[in-house]
């Protein structure tokens, strides 16, 4: 008698664990598989647009989103806008025995993305930041500026795409 009710029990018990249990791996809605990317750059930074582009393009192809750049949104696509506002340039002293030129200088680059779904309809707006400190080799050479550049895009496509994943579809 105890047998029975212990497979009965048993059986009852891995039923309802397999078959009500819904439990799905990944997002429950997935992102959009394409994003047109409009940089639009008001900073007095130049050249940090085409760091951005590349740094945006590995974080979302390595999570299988296709980005391209495009001025406009496309149909059935997604459609992330950044806007470079403003960049700070301040020189860091690091040490007693720096010069007056000091060693290093932090960057920092505000920006504001906005995100709109398939219909056109925005999902979310938001004002990010990113900076970067970068270090002189000698105390009378000047910051190399590419690492520089391509540390500050690659810290603010950190911040976007985080923000991106906040997004439910």
């Amino acid at each position: 008698m105890k047998n029975n009710d212990f497979r009965l029990f048993f059986s009852l018990v891995s039923i309802l664990f397999l078959f009500g249990c819904s439990y799905k791996l990944g997002s429950p809605n997935p992102p959009p598989p394409k994003v047109a990317l409009n940089i639009i750059n008001d900073s007095s930074l130049p050249r940090l647009g085409p760091f951005l582009v590349s740094e945006l393009r590995k974080k979302f192809l390595l999570n299988g989103i296709d980005i391209y750049p495009s001025r406009s949104r496309d149909q059935n696509t997604a459609y992330l806008k950044v806007r470079v506002y403003d960049y700070l340039d301040s020189t860091e002293i690091l040490s007693l025995r720096d010069t007056l030129l000091g060693t290093g200088q932090q960057l920092r680059v505000f920006a504001e993305m906005n995100l709109e779904d398939f219909s056109g309809i925005k999902k979310y707006n938001k004002k990010v930041s990113a900076s970067s400190v970068v270090l002189r080799p000698s105390d009378v050479s000047s910051p190399i500026r590419e690492p520089s550049l391509v540390s500050l895009a690659e810290e603010l496509s950190n911040e976007i795409f985080f923000n991106f994943q906040q997004v439910t579809w």
